[in-house]
């Protein structure tokens, strides 16, 4: 049977809604793979429904195993409060499938095909009938690719008229998931960042897939936003999804490799620049496993080639400028020791962040900060301070600048200094202890690296043993403030579990 919605215990699924309600009042959240899941068994509700079955119909083209399938039944079962030794809903048949056994009532009619009119006809529902719809979604994607800070708002403003005006258009409600992310990215590295423009992200990326699951831009988006989610797994899924869709679009392979980590990731780095070989940040994103992995000699060769394409971007004013690499690739240098190039990197990095352009704030910052602590290494600590000072006027509260501020002031003897600039970090540490976990574990390491060192290897171990699959701690072997832990055999074991994996 395939209904409307149905009922089950004290459930009930409405598939035009696709959400769970439990006891009439209560949306249980549930990603859309489980939703199509669910909605799949209870169309077979009594019958045997093979794993074979379930991936053809929810996973259709995507690169899964039965694992998968397995994975999924268990989180289904878990927001159902449904058990396997004992099931009120879903039984497992062994070594064959799953079979629905409570009793389920169908409510509503069929759902019917959909019917095409002369006055709207789509692919899907990613076209739109209305020219004004469609010009207003034109218009956001061209302020989000501009990059322009300033544009981020406009271009929320005009998805939304878009989907005002049609609403069954999925195209624009993908377009509005990424306006605002990108406003969401201008505050990453904010103590606090605009997380509710996270999850709206999310839900209108949700709602585009709802609207149209053959949409590939869809599941590629929703694959970027959850990785800032740290939902990677969840990501890993729906990216795989739009290569399925469209394994020609170099945009869907940049979205699996920025979900994926270890050889996916680079495997997926060198799809996106065999496709469009002047994307640069898939060579920073490629890097990353190589600096995690501890191979700094591949990373700065990756690197190289991806500052050469950066360079020719900003002289020829090409789309999808790159940030960043050079950034990277100065704290790489550092780490090999080379300070003379690491203070050229970043000299570099400084004339090409536009503070009025996306991520150029941040990378003004992190290029002052990397260029101070280059200048602390090299024993010029009181210029060290003027460049943390400089990193601090972009980025009031970042704990990391204050962390090396005060180690500058300790270098030349300011204990008044060190004393107010520690107190600044501990502040900003109580802050993004609450929201940015991983972040606080590593900063927090930072600060008990000279004095506890027992204690900060402690937070690292703890970090990597709670955080999710992915490039959570990528720069650890990089970071100069961890230097302090280098010799300790501790230390090793953690860099080796962080190369492990990256692998």
């Amino acid at each position: 049977m395939r209904a409307g919605s149905y009922r089950f215990g004290p459930f009930e699924v409405d598939r035009a809604a696709f959400r769970l309600v439990r006891n009439g009042a209560e949306t249980v959240t549930l990603t859309p793979k489980l939703l199509d899941l669910l909605l799949h068994l209870l169309d077979h509700a009594g019958e045997l429904v093979t794993k074979e079955a379930l991936l053809d119909a929810v996973w259709p083209g995507a690169n899964v195993t039965d694992n998968a399938v397995a994975q999924a039944v268990s989180e289904l079962r878990q927001a159902l409060d449904d058990h396997s030794g004992s099931p009120r809903f879903i039984k497992t048949v062994a070594r064959r499938g799953y079979r629905f056994v409570a009793a389920v009532e169908a409510v509503g009619a069929p759902t019917p095909p959909p019917v095409p009119t002369a006055a709207a006809v789509r692919i899907g529902a990613r076209e739109t009938s209305s020219l004004d719809a469609y010009r207003a979604a034109t218009e956001g994607w061209l302020r989000i690719e501009s990059l322009e800070v300033g544009e981020l708002q406009h271009a929320v403003d005009d998805f939304r008229r878009a989907v005002s005006l049609d609403h069954r258009y999925a195209l624009a409600y993908t377009g509005l998931a990424n306006a605002e992310f990108a406003l969401y990215e201008a505050t990453r590295s904010d103590n606090e960042p605009a997380q509710e423009r996270l999850e709206q992200a999310v839900d209108h990326a949700r709602h585009g897939i709802v609207l149209d699951d053959g949409l590939a831009e869809a599941h590629a988006t929703l694959a970027l936003l959850l990785v800032s989610a740290w939902r990677t797994e969840e990501a890993v899924s729906e990216a795989r999804r739009a290569v399925a869709i469209e394994p020609a679009n170099w945009r869907h392979h940049f979205r699996l490799g920025h979900a994926s980590w270890g050889d996916a990731r680079l495997k997926a780095g060198e799809v996106t620049l065999a496709q469009y070989p002047t994307f640069a940040f898939a060579h920073f994103q490629m890097a990353m496993v190589h600096v995690a992995r501890g191979r700094l000699q591949e990373a700065e060769a990756i690197l190289r080639r991806g500052a050469a394409v950066q360079e020719r971007q900003r002289e020829h004013r090409e789309r999808f400028p790159a940030l960043g690499l050079y950034w990277l690739f100065g704290l790489v240098s550092v780490a090999r020791h080379d300070t003379a190039g690491a203070l050229a990197a970043f000299d570099r990095e400084l004339r090409l962040a536009d503070p009025e352009r996306l991520y150029g704030r941040e990378y003004a910052m992190s290029a002052h900060y990397g260029r101070g602590l280059t200048l602390l290494l090299d024993a010029r600590a009181d210029e060290a301070v003027a460049e943390f000072q400089r990193a601090i006027e972009l980025y009031p509260d970042y704990p990391q600048a204050h962390l090396a501020l005060a180690a500058a002031y300790r270098r030349l003897g300011a204990a008044d200094g060190e004393r107010t600039a520690t107190a600044r970090a501990d502040a900003a540490l109580v802050v993004i202890a609450r929201t940015k976990p991983i972040e606080a574990a590593i900063v927090g390491a930072m600060r008990r690296a000279t004095d506890e060192p027992d204690q900060a290897i402690a937070l690292l171990e703890r970090m990597l043993e709670d955080a999710p699959p992915g490039f959570a701690g990528w720069a650890i072997p990089i970071e100069p403030l961890l230097g302090e832990l280098q010799k300790r055999e501790a230390f090793k074991a953690v860099l080796k579990r962080l190369a492990d994996r990256a692998r």
